[in-house]
């Protein structure tokens, strides 16, 4: 009974306001008698809840008089709005049958129905619509728009986002750009997939003047070069994400690694990672994986060195549960070994939780690293920061 409540004020607003308007004739006097009738055989279906009985008396006054095609909007978007979207379709889908609609009514009810058919999950009715919508001007256009690039980016249709983000409003805007450079990315990373590396090259040189420092342009690229065997330049590409992207040094040590090893220059290696370290934009989880790499390739008086020199940049109990583990690794006393590996865990567990996973706009959380947030859709809006 409640989810009517809303149903029932509209109504009852409409009436009033019909009421009102009409009350300076005596011709529209006898329609008003007539409109109030049909809305009170409305409302009482609707008290009764018998929805479907009180929309056929309530489109059947659209033929009466067209005053009421702004509340039949109204009640559409209510019923969408409580997921009773067949409901919401069959109104819009009347009232677009009416010949005596103003081109701004129709448009309305155009939209509306297309955004019934996207909450039901017919896109491809939607987009029909939507795309009909497209060609006017002002809102609906706009608004047109932003659903066609919501159904093409659900469902990976990504060459048309592209054309749809190069015609929205945010034409030329950075966001414009941000869009169109993961869609880029998006369509190369299909290519890396079916092993098309010409065609995975083609779309990042797309994306290039779009997102020339952004670390999933930079990602692929460093992957694109490796899947060629090109170590130098899959080289080069880390450096780039190792200077623009700092929050993403952790994730590409092992690849990192992998390029010294295929060039030869092992050697080279650890005094990277020392610079790393040493570079104020570096997290302590990053600071500790560097030491590790440090403990197993010159002993843990090497690695305990490394984390004193930036201890003061770090906070206390994240550097004193990780030098803790380095004093008991290989302690000879008893006890010794699982007092490492305890510790061990702890500076994992504190380092990881240290790390930001949440959406700047919804407050989604995720363990694992997305471009776009699962729970709203924003692109770039999960911060992966490590706090220090």
């Amino acid at each position: 009974m409640v989810d009517w409540l809303w149903l029932i004020l509209l109504a009852a607003l409409g009436i009033g306001w019909l009421l009102g308007r009409h009350s300076v004739s005596h011709k529209l006097f006898q329609q008003k008698n007539g409109l109030s009738t049909g809305y009170v055989e409305g409302l009482n279906y609707l008290l009764n809840e018998q929805p479907d009985r009180a929309i056929d008396v309530l489109v059947s006054m659209v033929e009466v008089d067209s005053e009421a095609v702004e509340t039949h909007l109204a009640l559409g978007t209510l019923f969408r709005n409580q997921g009773e979207v067949e409901r919401a379709i069959r109104i819009h889908q009347n009232l677009i049958a009416r010949p005596t609609l103003s081109k701004s009514q129709r448009m309305q009810a155009l939209m509306n129905l297309g955004l019934d058919y996207k909450q039901a999950g017919i896109n491809d009715r939607a987009v029909v619509l939507f795309e009909q919508l497209a060609l006017e001007t002002g809102s609906h256009r706009d608004n047109a728009l932003e659903n066609l690039l919501e159904i093409y980016q659900y469902e990976k249709e990504w060459l048309k986002a592209i054309d749809v983000a190069r015609k929205a409003s945010l034409k030329g805007s950075a966001k414009q750009n941000q869009l169109i450079g993961h869609f880029y990315a998006e369509l190369a990373e299909q290519a890396i997939t079916t092993n098309d590396l010409r065609g995975a090259a083609k779309m990042l040189r797309h994306a290039k003047g779009l997102t020339r420092h952004s670390a999933r342009y930079l990602l692929l690229q460093f992957k694109l070069a490796q899947l060629r065997g090109k170590y130098k330049s899959a080289l080069r590409w880390l450096e780039e994400i190792i200077s623009h992207c700092p929050e993403f040094r952790t994730h590409i040590l092992d690849d990192l690694e992998a390029c010294y090893g295929e060039l030869g220059l092992e050697s080279l290696f650890l005094a990277r990672l020392k610079d790393m370290a040493a570079d104020s934009r570096s997290g302590l989880h990053l600071v500790c994986r560097i030491a590790d790499i440090v403990q197993a390739q010159q002993g843990k008086e090497a690695a305990l060195a490394l984390l004193e020199e930036h201890a003061d940049r770090f906070s206390a109990p994240l550097l004193s549960a990780k030098i803790l583990t380095l004093i008991n690794l290989g302690d000879p006393l008893a006890g010794g070994h699982q007092v490492a590996e305890l510790a061990d865990e702890l500076v994992v567990g504190l380092a990881s939780a240290s790390i930001e996973n949440r959406c700047n706009h919804c407050g989604f959380e995720a363990k694992e690293r997305h471009w776009c947030c699962p729970g709203c859709g924003a692109w770039d809006s999960l911060d992966y920061q490590e706090a220090s």
